[in-house]
């Protein structure tokens, strides 16, 4: 008899379903499960996918993914210099490279080193908008890198900028 069925993902924020709602799977079929998966950083990591009967809660199915996120291709990089005891704010511009309006996500690999002001930066074709970041208070010198990721809704675009943070 067919169940109706829903994924989970041990970490939803790297992995990402394209469907929002239960389906069916009949017995003795298959069924592609499409998703996509989102690192904040390269190197090595595991995660757990689970198919679930929403009716009774049985475990219907499990995956253990192993991902190896490369290195992504940077298009821009920015050094920020910051003072020692506090908290910064800081722009970057960014310019839609295309011709048509886009809506893009903004995300950073490590919000508690430079978190993402607007997650959403609406652009009209070739404007240039600031990525506004706020960089938190430390009380000892130290250097960090974090990716900014820039990627358009509709995934036609996306951009790869890499912020090396100082703190002296």
């Amino acid at each position: 008899s067919p169940r109706m069925v829903m994924p989970y993902a041990a970490h939803p924020d790297m992995i990402l379903f394209h469907q929002d709602e239960p389906f069916q799977l009949l017995a003795g079929t298959s069924q592609a499960v499409e998703f996509e998966v989102r690192c904040n950083s390269p190197g090595p990591r595991q995660t757990k996918i689970h198919l679930v009967d929403i009716k009774t809660r049985e475990l219907v199915g499990a995956w253990l993914l192993q991902i190896e996120p490369s290195i992504p291709e940077v298009k821009r990089t920015y050094s920020v210099d910051l003072p020692l005891g506090r908290s910064a704010n800081r722009k970057i511009v960014f310019q839609n490279p295309l011709k048509d309006p886009v809506v893009y996500l903004v995300r950073s690999s490590n919000p508690q080193i430079a978190e993402v002001r607007e997650v959403h930066l609406p652009l009209a074709g070739h404007e240039k908008a600031p990525i506004r970041l706020r960089f938190p208070a430390k009380h000892a010198a130290s250097y960090s890198e974090v990716f900014v990721f820039v990627t358009d809704t509709e995934e036609r675009d996306s951009s790869c900028l890499l912020i090396r943070v100082r703190y002296a």
